[in-house]
């Protein structure tokens, strides 16, 4: 059954960032209408096996057969649209929720790539009990950039997953939850990428629920949704997806003037239940660690409902007059 604990997030959030454009869905497979169709490309695709769409869901039912035999699968004009959009990018999301039935090992709700040269794949076993993980072979022969994940959720469990990789910054990051809103099911973990790139991934096969090239089992579960993004979220836009809330916007440690130019760029309204309402905003003022910040010393914060009263104008007034 689709699970409406897993539908807060993905394709409601305002996406924005401060220094380069924002962040655009290129792809999603929802299932909702009862298809592996594309929502905002036209990559639909195509169901092998005995793969079926039940209750808005991509249902596998794999139980230790063949690899690739049971799957969501591009083919023809969705696999040439695929290497259309995802060849030469510098970076990405990936936002996937899903729900294992019984765990395969390395078995892959999520891969592209060519076999033996490039891919990206997410796994939710990594095989003999190991954690959960992703990995990213770019074909430049720099080998795997694997993200070793905190811990595995137990079978049954809805799990939204979010990856983001950025050839600028040289980071890639994981980022799961079982229970939207709920901070004690979120783990999380970067790595520097060693300077692979996402760009170079030859996109010769794509599945949902299968492997590229490898002879793992193919995935047995359901799959809610698939979304990729053609640029990497910050921490705040993650955190958003997960239904959870960080000062700290930007991920770099520290709540500074960048951190108010994306609360600015994403705020919503007083009550809003994605981007920054009005309540964040004043948890992100008193966090504040620049110079005259809440961190830093005792400059009085509005309280929320003057927050609303002031408005985006009164806050960037508020902002400067704290500098």
């Amino acid at each position: 059954m689709k699970t409406g604990k897993l539908l807060v997030a993905v394709g409601a959030v305002a996406l924005f960032s401060a220094g380069h454009a924002s962040a655009v869905k290129i792809h999603e497979w929802n299932f909702d209408n009862g298809t592996a169709d594309d929502s905002v490309g036209t990559a639909h695709l195509t169901l092998n096996g005995a793969a079926s769409i039940a209750g808005g869901e991509l249902v596998l039912t794999n139980s230790g057969g063949a690899p690739r035999t049971e799957n969501a699968q591009a083919t023809g004009a969705a696999l040439t649209e695929l290497q259309g959009t995802l060849a030469g990018l510098t970076e990405m999301t990936v936002v996937i929720d899903y729900n294992v039935t019984t765990a395969q090992d390395w078995s892959k709700p999520f891969m592209y790539g060519l076999a033996g040269d490039s891919y990206l794949d997410f796994t939710p076993n990594r095989g003999g009990g190991q954690q959960m993980g992703l990995r990213l072979l770019d074909g430049n022969g720099g080998g795997e950039q694997g993200v070793i994940f905190h811990q595995q959720y137990a079978d049954g469990v809805d799990v939204r997953m979010v990856m983001t990789l950025n050839n600028a910054t040289n980071r890639v990051t994981l980022d799961t939850i079982s229970t939207i809103g709920d901070p004690s099911t979120h783990f999380t973990s970067t790595r520097s990428l060693a300077g692979a790139d996402v760009g170079n991934i030859i996109v010769d096969e794509f599945y949902l629920g299968s492997a590229v090239g490898f002879n793992d089992q193919d995935f047995s579960g359901t799959i809610d949704s698939v979304a990729i993004y053609d640029n990497a979220l910050n921490k705040g836009q993650i955190y958003d997806q997960l239904g959870l809330f960080t000062a700290d916007l930007d991920g770099d440690g520290d709540v500074d003037d960048a951190d108010f130019g994306l609360a600015f760029a994403q705020f919503t309204g007083p009550n809003a239940a994605a981007g920054v309402s009005t309540q964040e905003l004043s948890t992100i003022l008193n966090s504040y660690t620049g110079p005259g910040g809440a961190g830093s010393s005792s400059v009085a914060v509005p309280e929320p409902a003057s927050l609303a009263i002031f408005g985006l104008g009164g806050l960037a007034l508020l902002r400067h007059r704290r500098r």
